[in-house]
């Protein structure tokens, strides 16, 4: 498949989550990802989300499949970078900080072994 259908999927599985009631889209986005839009925003959000939840679960973190939700990452960095525009470095690190707090993990975790 080529780069522009998946693109294509990702946002539809994005805007479907964002459509489906469950209180989340580009609307509760509050900082400016580069020089990107809400909908692409979300879609580096929602493929963070999908391989930190194919991760965690790799190396034993979860009992059973767990997904870490594009909702919780994005209100992680509006927690931080309300306002501001940021880059993808500085969004991975708070991601990063911010799994590690919320997803104890002694495989992933070094810390909290």
């Amino acid at each position: 498949m080529n780069k522009r259908i998946w693109i294509a999927l990702i946002a539809l599985l994005t805007i479907g989550d964002a459509w489906s009631g469950e209180g989340w889209g580009p609307e509760i986005i509050e900082f400016q990802f580069e020089s990107t839009d809400k909908i692409e925003t979300m879609i580096w959000i929602s493929g963070f989300s999908y391989s930190s939840s194919e991760i965690l679960s790799s190396v034993g973190c979860f009992d059973k499949p767990v997904l870490v939700a594009s909702k919780e990452l994005i209100q992680a960095i509006n927690a931080k970078y309300s306002g501001e525009t940021i880059t993808s470095e500085q969004a991975t690190v708070v991601l990063g900080e911010y799994l590690r707090s919320e997803y104890s993990c002694p495989a992933y975790n070094k810390a909290k072994q």
